[in-house]
């Protein structure tokens, strides 16, 4: 699909996270106003983070801010991704087990989607220590 090859905005994850898992946005941090989690109702862990992070602090040569979204993954799934357009190391979350997507258009849309599914995927494996 041709919208499927588009970012990713903010928005368009808030919607499927509400319609696909139920989730709505809790913003824990009166520091970060604008930053935002989601978690699992079944367990209550967190499967994806958002927040509004300086390009420079991300190690992007650009001016301004962009969003960023925090997702769990597999420590093999995350060599691959990194190679994907959009896709950094964790911003504040264990690198190995975290990746994140950088919210600016670059990463598509399909992707930014099916990585949230993973994440949710991950944090429901019995017998998970993290």
């Amino acid at each position: 699909m041709e919208s499927d090859k588009r970012g990713a905005t903010t928005k368009d994850i808030l919607d499927f996270a509400e319609k696909r898992f139920g989730a709505l946005p809790e913003y824990l941090w009166q520091k970060f106003p604008d930053y935002f989690v989601f978690r699992s109702a079944e367990n209550n862990k967190w499967f994806a983070v958002i927040g509004s992070v300086e390009y420079a602090k991300l190690g992007i040569a650009k001016d301004g801010r962009t969003d960023v979204m925090a997702v769990k993954c597999s420590p093999e799934a995350r060599d691959i991704l990194l190679h994907e357009k959009g896709v950094i190391p964790a911003y504040h979350m264990n690198k190995e087990r975290w990746i994140s997507i950088v919210l600016d258009g670059t990463c598509r849309k399909d992707l930014v989607f099916g990585l949230l599914e993973e994440s949710f995927s991950l944090i429901h494996i019995k017998g998970r220590a993290r």
